[in-house]
């Protein structure tokens, strides 16, 4: 017997259950991207992002990128992290990548025939990425002939009490860098430690555009800067000068290194070869006041010629001292945001 009950047209059946499915879809969670690459890097934004974006746009990959220090990076490959925490490391002090060279594949670049031999890994465990050497900037309308800083015991003079820019070395590797070599210029490093502190009278800067600012408009006497931005600086007529510290000059490369074992290592292969081609590294030079690696890429007008560094320079004593420095470094500021607290 058939029944009298009105049945639905299948139209409306089958829209009814794309609706249900529709609004499961929606309230299900989006599934998170995962990136074709992870670039681990110790350098300024305004150094990395470029460089990075340029690259991102021209492979179509999906890049993340962490921003980290080298005691970051430590704390990784003593964990026996590093290849679940990125595939490739960008940019960091090629001490570093020399000390902990067993954590990285062996790698020559395709622009292998065009880095200056002094600037790379004997092993091919890592690739340069750029140089710079380490000035101290003075005021020219404030600093006279006759108060022009030497070197870095220069930075301990009372006339510069309170009055020498230079940036916080637990945020900065190259200002960590400046430190070290300070400190073991001298026969007692931990009493330059000390006295460089009281003579900054404990206050830093978060930048180095901060640094170059505060000594451009005469708030401070002297700073540390790279070379590039001091002769910047000069060349776009700020009144500033450089000297480069007699005795016991500081020369800061830094490189990238693929992560033996990471999960995108063709990926990271082909980005550390985009970071020393010819457009990357003409990059550097033209817009981002850094020396390049390459020996046709000619540094900017007016820069004297960089010293190569001599065999032996990258050692992991290197490491060690930069460890003792920002060790040092940290315990003269807990002990004196303790005396602050105390009055």
């Amino acid at each position: 017997m058939p029944s009298n009950r009105i049945k639905p047209p299948v139209f409306f059946l089958l829209a009814g259950l794309l609706l249900f499915a529709g609004c499961r879809r929606q309230s299900e969670p989006a599934l998170p991207d995962v990136p074709d690459l992870v670039i681990f890097t110790s350098q300024e934004e305004t150094v990395y992002a470029p460089i990075i974006k340029e690259y991102q746009e021209r492979s179509g990959l999906n890049i993340q990128v962490t921003i980290g220090t080298f005691q970051e990076l430590q704390h990784q490959i003593r964990e026996n992290t590093l290849d679940e925490y990125c595939d490739v490391v960008f940019g960091t002090d090629a001490a570093v990548l020399e000390c902990y060279q067993d954590f990285w594949e062996p790698h020559t670049s395709r622009s292998a025939a065009n880095l200056t031999a002094g600037f790379t890994s004997a092993a091919s465990r890592w690739t340069p990425f750029s140089v710079t050497s380490l000035v101290i900037l003075y005021n020219t309308r404030v600093v006279t002939y006759r108060e022009l800083p030497t070197d870095w015991s220069s930075l301990l003079e009372p006339r510069f009490k309170s009055r020498i820019a230079f940036m916080n070395p637990e945020m900065s590797d190259i200002y960590l860098t400046a430190l070290s070599a300070a400190m073991y210029s001298t026969t007692q490093p931990s009493k330059y430690l000390a006295d460089f502190a009281a003579n900054l009278d404990y206050q830093t800067f978060h930048s180095l555009s901060a640094v170059t600012q505060a000594v451009t408009d005469g708030r401070c006497s002297v700073g540390v800067t790279p070379a590039e931005t001091a002769e910047q600086l000069r060349r776009d007529g700020a009144d500033v000068d450089y000297i480069f510290p007699a005795g016991a000059s500081c020369i800061c490369l830094d490189g990238s290194a693929v992560v033996l074992g990471c999960r995108n290592p063709e990926a990271a292969r082909d980005f550390v070869d985009f970071t020393v081609s010819s457009d990357v590294q003409h990059i550097l030079v033209d817009r981002l006041n850094r020396r390049s690696v390459r020996g046709d890429v000619a540094p900017l007008p007016g820069l004297k010629p960089i010293i190569r560094l001599p065999e032996g320079t990258l050692l992991p004593a290197q490491t060690k001292y930069k460890t003792a420095a920002l060790t040092g470094w940290r315990q003269i500021s807990e002990e004196h945001r303790r005396e602050d607290e105390r009055r």
